[in-house]
Formats: C-alpha cells, sequence, structure tokens
C-alpha cells in the first residue's frame, strides 16, 4: 500500500511541476481552471486512501515488529504526510490563483480595446486640427474652438476609462508577477501605451488652445 501511495503521489506531484505559469487570457486560463479541477477531484478523491494510513499505522504499532522497522515505517508515513500536505496545500494556492482569472483577463482586455479605438478617433480628430497660423479667419478659428473643447470634454469623460484600465492591469500583473513575468510585463506595455497616448491627446489639445499643461 506505502508503494502505492508513493508512487501516486510521485505522479502528482510530477502533474504539479509540469503546469504552465498561469494563462494571461481569457481561454488559455480557463484551460487552465478546467485541468486544474480535474486534478483537485483527483486528489480528493486519494483522501480516503491517505485517511485508511492511520489504521495501519495503528497495526503496526501493535505488532511485534522490530525497532528497526517500526523506525524505518515511521520515517516513511512521516514522508508522505509531509508530501499530501505539499499536495493539498499547492492545489489550494493554485485553485485561488485562478479564481476569476478568466474573466479578469477578459474584462482587462476589453477595456484596453475599447480604449484604445477610442483613443485612435481622438487622434485622428487632432490629426484634422489646423496650426494656428493656418487659421484664416475668425469662422475657421471659431469652428476649431468648438472641435478642441469637445475633443476636451471627450478626454474628461473618458478619465474613468482610464482609471479601471489601470486598476484592471494592475490586479492582472500581481496575479501573474511570480510564475509569468513576460505575460505580467506584456500587461504593463500594454497600460503605459495606453496612457502616453492620452497624455498625447490631452497635450496636443491643450497646445492647440495655446493652455499650459
Amino acid at each position: 500500500q506505502l508503494a502505492a501511495i508513493d508512487q501516486w503521489l510521485t505522479g502528482v506531484e510530477y502533474e504539479m511541476a509540469s503546469c504552465e505559469p498561469l494563462a494571461a487570457t481569457h481561454d488559455a486560463a480557463l484551460l487552465q481552471i478546467e485541468a486544474h479541477t480535474r486534478l483537485q477531484a483527483k486528489i480528493h478523491g486519494f483522501q480516503e486512501t491517505i485517511n485508511d494510513l492511520s489504521a495501519f499505522v495503528a497495526v503496526v504499532d501493535g505488532g511485534e515488529s522490530s525497532d528497526e522497522r517500526v523506525g524505518a515505517l515511521e520515517q516513511t508515513l512521516q514522508s508522505i504526510g509531509e508530501r499530501w500536505r505539499t499536495v493539498c496545500e499547492w492545489a489550494e494556492v493554485r485553485a485561488s490563483q485562478l479564481d476569476g482569472l478568466a474573466e479578469l483577463c477578459a474584462h482587462t482586455v476589453e477595456v484596453f480595446e475599447t480604449l484604445s479605438d477610442w483613443l485612435k478617433e481622438r487622434e485622428h480628430e487632432l490629426l484634422g486640427l489646423k496650426s494656428a497660423h493656418h487659421l484664416e479667419d475668425p469662422e475657421q478659428v471659431a469652428d476649431q474652438v468648438r472641435k478642441l473643447q469637445r475633443a476636451e470634454a471627450a478626454l474628461e469623460a473618458e478619465h474613468g476609462s482610464f482609471v479601471r484600465l489601470s486598476q484592471l492591469s494592475c490586479e492582472l500583473v500581481a496575479r501573474l508577477e511570480k510564475s509569468n513575468g513576460s505575460a505580467a510585463n506584456d500587461v504593463r506595455r500594454r497600460l503605459d501605451t495606453v496612457t502616453q497616448r492620452g497624455g498625447y491627446c490631452r497635450d496636443g489639445s491643450r497646445k492647440a488652445f495655446g493652455t499650459p499643461n
């Protein structure tokens, strides 16, 4: 029985070591969640076998085995107990890390893509503005002022989306940091890009207005 338990633990430990870093996309996270759910069920199903070890210990203690044999068995049982606890603790931590990860990835990408499209429109609008010395009459000046006012108002109205993207990105980075540093850096770069583009739009409209940053 002990040999079978050792073999089972070795197999699960291999599965643990083979687990990929936390996913950074919705679909990949779902696959990891499904795989971990199966592994947790496997661990849960083995709990009874581990519980039976207490009866095995009682039989050993009540027998007439030599002290050396009993000592060796105690060491084996202690090792199995420690490995089992490690497996259970790892499974709990992994489950916690995966909890809500797919939704977080999807929401972060959704907000990022929405903001990117919105910024593209604002950037296009700013490119259509003329430099002050190219404005030839009061009507053109008034028209440009109206456009700039709309641009400023749009940027102000969208401020909450920038804040939301920052919050989501920071939460996702915190999840990914330890196990998937490369993906965490990608999230950071994506946030930096959007933040910089938003800053360029604000600076561009203020310069066109002739106001300081």
